[in-house]
């Protein structure tokens, strides 16, 4: 997995500590080009929102000669209402995120119960056929001297011409003979075509994945710039005028 780069925002407040707020990671690619998302959620973007919630609630608490102020620094009922959507729009997008990782998940796993399925009924298939397909040219139709692919989709693709290959005569006939009859060889077949089903069905979920992430990161990053430009504010609103008192959250 190619190395998290975070970028830090550092924001400092009436002299007060650093607010840090790592911008989320980017989404990797797997080697092979299928994309790739992280399982877990940042902890970073979660605190983000649990200080936005903060400095919110430390807004609508202030003192009142504090919250008569706010309007002149463009702290306005507008603008405020703009950064609860904001941050509506970031903890939705964090929840449907969770729920594309979760079905890209159970997609994984029907895919590799499908293939473990279809690799071993093909392995059936090709453990009868050597023992009764002698002719070179059979043989060779079916693939029997050679390995199977490992990639699925080449798998698939080889097993599937091997099988359609076996349906028809006179391998048919002879593959009945050794216990490996029409309808055994359609089930093997079956299976081999669930799994293209399958890789197809996670390959979707994946990409669902994949932007569910990017659209989290993206709202997250909204919010992230509002919290800043309100810490900014506030920041001035306290510079002028010393004499109030920094809210909560501040």
């Amino acid at each position: 997995m190619v190395a998290e780069t975070e970028l830090f925002t550092k924001i400092r407040v009436n002299g007060g500590a650093p607010a840090v707020f790592p911008a989320p990671a980017a989404v990797d690619e797997a080697p092979s080009g299928e994309p790739h998302v992280q399982h877990h959620q940042s902890q970073a973007q979660v605190e983000l929102l649990l200080h936005y919630r903060q400095m919110r609630d430390g807004l609508a608490s202030a003192d009142d000669p504090f919250r008569l102020a706010m309007p002149a620094y463009g702290l306005t009922p507008a603008f405020l209402a703009a950064g609860d959507l904001l941050y509506a729009a970031a903890a939705d997008s964090m929840a449907a995120r969770l729920a594309a990782i979760a079905a890209a998940l159970e997609a994984t796993e029907q895919q590799e119960a499908a293939e473990r399925l279809a690799r071993t009924s093909y392995a059936a298939f090709r453990r009868v056929a050597r023992t009764i397909i002698r002719s070179a040219p059979g043989r060779l139709s079916l693939k029997l001297d050679e390995n199977p692919p490992l990639a699925k989709e080449a798998f698939v693709q080889s097993a599937e011409s091997a099988l359609a290959v076996a349906q028809s005569e006179p391998y048919a006939t002879l593959l009945a003979s050794a216990t490996f009859d029409a309808a055994r060889v359609a089930e093997t077949l079956s299976a081999i075509q669930r799994l293209a089903v399958f890789i197809t069905a996670r390959k979707v979920a994946a990409k669902s994945a994949k932007h569910a992430t990017e659209a989290r990161d993206g709202a997250m990053d909204e919010l992230r710039v509002y919290v800043q430009q309100v810490r900014a504010d506030v920041s001035a609103l306290l510079r002028l005028n010393p004499h109030l008192r920094a809210p909560l959250g501040f």
